[in-house]
């Protein structure tokens, strides 16, 4: 952790057992500000390098104080006034995934999520795998019509 001025600048934390990834989340202030504005988290390798995808969260506005509603929960429709800016929005909590509507109801999802193959966060090695194969059977495929071509060329 970096602290400045009493302020958390910098916080760098990790899982228990992976000693070679962490997450790096970096706080900025605006000036006079108790709060962040707003915080970028990373994940990164213990050689420096990137992998997942960055985040960065804005910090719109705070209300100080005790909340008597508390133990009933949080909605996503107490934190967003207009949800149809949003195609879709996921939420996770505890492992589990939950649709949230534009209206702000909220349904399970049971599937897992899977990463587009040639998003980030897959390895060099994934990627190039998928395009040998691609184009291994880009040959295949000119390779079959040229065939039907000079067989149709044949009396």
């Amino acid at each position: 952790m970096i602290a400045s001025n009493n302020q958390v600048i910098q916080l760098k934390y990790g899982l228990k057992g992976n000693t070679n990834d962490y997450t790096m989340v970096t706080y900025k202030y605006g000036a006079g500000s108790e709060l962040p504005n707003y915080l970028e988290r990373k994940q990164l390798r213990q050689d420096g390098s990137k992998y997942g995808l960055d985040l960065t969260n804005w910090i719109e506005g705070v209300s100080y104080g005790t909340d008597s509603e508390i133990q009933k929960g949080y909605a996503y429709s107490m934190f967003f006034t207009n949800f149809a800016v949003f195609t879709q929005i996921v939420l996770e909590s505890n492992g589990q995934r939950y649709l949230i509507s534009q209206n702000g109801g909220m349904s399970s999802v049971n599937e897992r999520f899977i990463s587009p193959v040639f998003g980030k966060g897959h390895s060099r090695i994934v990627t190039i795998m998928f395009l040998i194969i691609f184009l291994a059977a880009s040959v295949v495929f000119v390779w079959r019509i040229s065939q039907r071509t000079e067989n149709k060329k044949q009396p």
